[in-house]
């Protein structure tokens, strides 16, 4: 987006992204089409791939000897 100005915000998640969007605290995030779908918005493009990590979390059992 040449010679476009914006304010990046960053979010702990891709869901809270599209949440404020529907919100109107911002103008547009990039999210998934799940969140796209459940907040109501309006996907304006898919063609961008994005290589995403998916990391996995579980309790963890400390041990003090």
């Amino acid at each position: 987006m040449p010679d476009t100005e914006f304010k990046v915000t960053e979010t702990k998640s891709t869901s809270q992204a599209a949440r404020r969007v529907a919100a109107g605290d911002a103008d547009a995030c990039i999210t998934n089409a799940e969140a796209c779908q459940a907040h109501g918005l309006r996907m304006v493009s898919d063609l961008i791939p994005i290589r995403m990590l998916w990391t996995l979390f579980g309790p963890t059992r400390f041990f003090r000897i």
